[in-house]
């Protein structure tokens, strides 16, 4: 009886030492507060917006404005959604 207590002690002890050295390397890894996050909030799912902080940012006064891309035989890749030329 005393051994198999010594061999299921020795093997949690392990185990707890294996778990801890896994968290100290993630620390040197991974940023505190993405191991907070990963431990309170479990893996990221389509509602996490919901419980995470949000900012709010200022709209410009004036809009950055894009070049349309060409495509690979030289036109512009802008479509019209809703006009059927012809």
């Amino acid at each position: 009886m005393k051994n198999g207590l010594r061999i299921g002690l020795i093997a949690g002890g392990g185990l707890i030492a294996l778990a801890l050295i896994a968290v100290i390397v993630m620390l040197f890894v991974y940023p505190a507060e993405y191991l907070r996050r990963l431990v309170t909030y479990g893996e990221s799912e389509v509602l996490d917006y919901q419980i995470f902080p949000e900012r709010s940012i200022q709209a410009a006064a004036e809009p950055l404005p894009f070049k349309p891309a060409a495509d690979a035989a030289g036109g512009s890749t802008t479509r019209r959604c809703c006009r059927r030329s012809g």
